[in-house]
């Protein structure tokens, strides 16, 4: 398989790297998808896709001869719609007065004639009003228990909650709206504050433990794929990355990526040796905005030029400077601070796109 050489012109307007603009070619709509390729799909793993059917009976499968699951578009747009409907804060087991089954939609789908594909006929948009009255706040209640359980240091009220969590939901939605959120608020108010301080330790050490357990055995499966992409995931910040690529890492398993995880505050003068050891297609560093816009450019820089596969950055965001308005919108690759690595978005769900689409072609 041949790596992709990233150009090192400063001028992100002119590399003679091919980002991939193609058109992702549209499933047959008249398909059936083993579950495997549903979850890379959607990005919701196959254990919860068996919960939403077991525990609330959202989505019915057909079945081969041996039992195996087979889902159709339909099934597969339906699961989009879940996903639509979870991140306005309704409970899974809510799900169902808003949309029915995949089998009976109260959303019906309908044909999109130019490229013959099933499509929902409208967005499923819940208003402030629709969740107000049925007093429904999902990952704010979340949020609560687990500020509950971490200002008690409980470890066991915290694990019951997480794990009630990931039992129903998908990861990136519970990392996106609960995990990094709280992190984040916890890191801001540690400064100076003992007992807060305390607690950020705690969850920050708690989350760290439980997501790598989380992506591991998949990431070892895909490792013995023989199609599987490598990937390098290092934090070069000075401060803690490890868990929104954590995040991110447990998003990529699910879409058959084998991971080389590095952690926290490496030297960026060691990746070059992992990245050839390993035979790595890319490299993704955590880089927080705060350290991206200081002389901590420079090794960065120093170390793209010595690269020959992609570089994408976490942290930065589409919150700099150099992205038009266009490329915030754009499911493609955008170039950080006028450097050759390419940003993704804080949502690990939208990044994933990214890094498929720029995989699309090897």
């Amino acid at each position: 398989m041949t790596k992709t050489n990233l150009s090192h012109s400063s001028d992100p307007n002119a590399t003679s790297h091919k980002t991939p603009h193609e058109e992702t070619v549209m499933p047959d709509p008249q398909a059936l998808f083993p579950i495997r390729t549903v979850s890379e799909l959607t990005s919701v793993n196959a254990i919860t896709l068996r919960a939403w059917e077991r525990r609330y009976g959202l989505i019915q499968p057909q079945r081969t001869e041996k039992g195996h699951r087979l889902y159709s578009m339909q099934d597969v747009e339906f699961i989009r719609a879940v996903l639509s409907v979870l991140k306005q804060g309704v409970s899974i087991g809510r799900v169902r007065d808003y949309l029915g089954t995949s089998r009976d939609p109260r959303t019906p789908l309908a044909e999109n004639t130019a490229d013959n594909t099933m499509v929902p006929e409208q967005k499923t948009k819940l208003s402030p009003v629709d969740i107000g009255d049925n007093q429904e706040n999902l990952w704010g209640n979340y949020q609560a228990k687990i500020q509950q359980a971490i200002s008690q240091f409980d470890n066991t009220s915290l694990d019951r909650i997480y794990h009630d969590m990931v039992s129903q939901y998908p990861f990136h939605l519970i990392g996106q709206e609960v995990l990094l959120p709280m992190l984040q608020r916890s890191a801001e108010k540690a400064a100076g504050l003992l007992a807060v301080s305390a607690e950020y330790h705690f969850f920050h050490h708690y989350l760290r433990s439980r997501i790598s357990a989380n992506y591991w055995k998949d990431n070892l499966e895909n490792g013995q794929r023989q199609n599987s992409k490598r990937l390098v995931l290092a934090s070069v910040s000075q401060e803690a990355g490890d868990i929104p690529l954590l995040l991110l890492a447990t998003d990529l398993v699910t879409q058959g990526y084998h991971l080389i995880f590095m952690g926290d505050q490496v030297q960026a003068d060691a990746l070059p040796l992992a990245l050839a050891r390993a035979n790595a297609l890319g490299l993704i560093l955590y880089q927080t905005e705060q350290a991206s816009a200081a002389a901590n450019q420079n090794p960065l820089q120093a170390l793209v030029s010595t690269l020959t596969v992609p570089v994408f950055m976490l942290g930065m965001g589409m919150n700099d400077r150099d992205s038009t308005d266009d490329q915030k919108t754009s499911s493609a690759p955008t170039l950080c601070h006028s450097l050759p690595i390419y940003c993704l978005p804080s949502d690990a769900n939208q990044a994933v796109q990214m890094i498929n689409q720029h995989y699309a072609k090897l």
